[in-house]
This record gives C-alpha cells, structure tokens and sequence, in this order.
C-alpha cells in the first residue's frame, strides 16, 4: 500500500459521521382531573367559611347583648344619681321615690307621723312605669329587666338582670367600714341610702356598675 494510499484511508469521512441524531421523545404531559376527593375539599372549605362567618356574626350580636344589658344599669343609675338631691324637696314629682326632710311629708305638709315612709318597691315600679326607664328591655329576653337578689352562673334566667344592693356604713372601729346586703323592695328610702348598681351578663356573671347616693 502506498503513502497516499494509507492518507486516504486516515482522512476519509467514517460512515455516518456528521449525520444530525434523532430527537429524544419527550414525555407527554398528563391532563389533571378534577377527582372527588377534590370535590369534598372544596365543600369542607366552603362550610369552614361559613361556620366562620355565621360564628363572627353570632359572637358580636351577643357582645352587642351585653353593652345593651350595661346600658340598662347606667341608665338606671344615673337617674338614680339625678334624683339623689330632687327627691328631697318638697313637691318632688315622684312622689314614690321622695324622700323624707325632717318634719315634713314628701307633699312638704308637717305630719311626718300619719305619713307612711316611702319604700323602694313602691319608687321601683313607679320609676319602671312613668320615667324613660320604662322603656327598658332585657336584650337576652326581650322583657323588663328583672331585679335579682343574685347573678349566678347556673341560674339562666338572670341572664340581663339588674342587681341592687344597698351600702351600710358600719360602726367605727368595726373590722369592714361597710356591710352589703341586698335593697329590698321594703327598705325606707326616706333617707340617703347609698346603692350598689350590678347586673348580670349572658353567662350569669355580674358586671359592677356604679355605687350612688340615692
């Protein structure tokens, strides 16, 4: 074999070479599909929603329930505050609720000893049928606030109650300067009586008011 002869055999082209290669096949891409598992998904997140809402909306007309049953007691307690003073001059136009000055009769008339003291259950339903306070509702029940001798938490019905309590002052010395007991509707009121104003939440609990001379 001759020199040119070898140099063609090592420059000449091998078989195939240069020749573009076959593209690699690509995977085909999957259509998702809505299963129905997903469906269940979708419907547990829907009532989770709603369930959240309806709870929102439910706990802030409760909340709204209460601010309303604490404006019942600030309203009962500043017309008791507002009548603190009236109630003792002559004339005083409740005359239920008027208070006795010394050696005079609620009409201002000097026969303090044919006149019966004036007591508060009978102020009580006269400040509930002639004052703005009549217009007072409990907004757990929708009826006239009762007046409870206690809030407890296993008694439903005070839930927007109206508490009453009236402050005694004791004898010096004593261990308490001051005794509470609850006002009965057969308290005087002839005198300056200091009172304790409370009423009861949705769960029985009480919520202090104010303390007022009446």
């Amino acid at each position: 074999m001759s020199q040119d002869q070898a140099n063609a055999i090592t420059t000449a082209p091998l078989a195939g070479q240069g020749q573009p290669e076959p593209p690699e096949p690509q995977p085909t891409a999957q259509v998702a599909s809505f299963t129905f598992i997903d469906g269940l998904f979708c419907l547990f997140l829907v009532v989770v929603f709603g369930l959240v809402c309806w709870l929102g909306v439910f706990t802030r007309a409760e909340a709204l329930k209460t601010e309303a049953t604490k404006q019942n007691g600030e309203a009962l307690a500043a017309w008791l505050k507002a009548a603190s003073d009236p109630r003792f001059k002559p004339g005083y136009v409740y005359a239920a609720c008027a208070g006795l000055s010394e050696g005079a009769s609620p009409a201002g008339a000097a026969a303090p000893a044919l006149v019966a003291k004036p007591t508060w259950g009978a102020c009580l339903d006269e400040l509930l049928t002639k004052t703005e306070l009549k217009a007072m509702r409990n907004p757990f029940l929708g009826q006239i606030p009762k007046f409870v001798t206690e809030c407890s938490s296993s008694d439903r019905s005070v839930i927007g109650a109206i508490r009453l309590d009236k402050i005694v002052a004791t004898p010096p010395g004593s261990a308490v300067p001051t005794v509470k007991s609850e006002l009965a509707r057969a308290d005087a009121i002839s005198e300056k009586i200091k009172i304790a104003v409370t009423v009861c939440d949705k769960g029985g609990y009480s919520i202090k008011i104010d303390e007022i001379d009446f």
